[in-house]
């Protein structure tokens, strides 16, 4: 398995059209794909969440403003969170 963070571009102020949620509280974000390729985000601040028939992909703003782009075909996601902070807290 590798764990790679793809960097898209910087989001400044989050993309309209999209409804963001505070995802703060987390240290880290990772997506298991098929075949066990890890996409880790650090330091996540924002999601946005597009749902389509073939599954969710989602947009994220990391804490030094950047965007992630996380496709659809994900098989599971994983996070730690802050000290302090619920395990689950959506």
């Amino acid at each position: 398995m590798s764990t790679a963070t793809e960097s898209l571009s910087k989001v400044d102020p989050p993309a309209s059209g999209y409804d963001w949620k505070d995802i703060n509280d987390e240290k880290q974000r990772t997506y298991t794909f098929p075949g066990g390729h890890q996409v880790t985000v650090y330091a996540p601040s924002k999601l946005a969440v597009k749902s389509k028939s073939n599954g969710d992909s989602h947009r994220i703003e990391d804490k030094f403003g950047n965007g992630h782009y996380i496709p659809a075909g994900w098989l599971m996601i994983s996070w730690k969170v802050k000290d302090g902070s619920p395990a689950v807290a959506f």
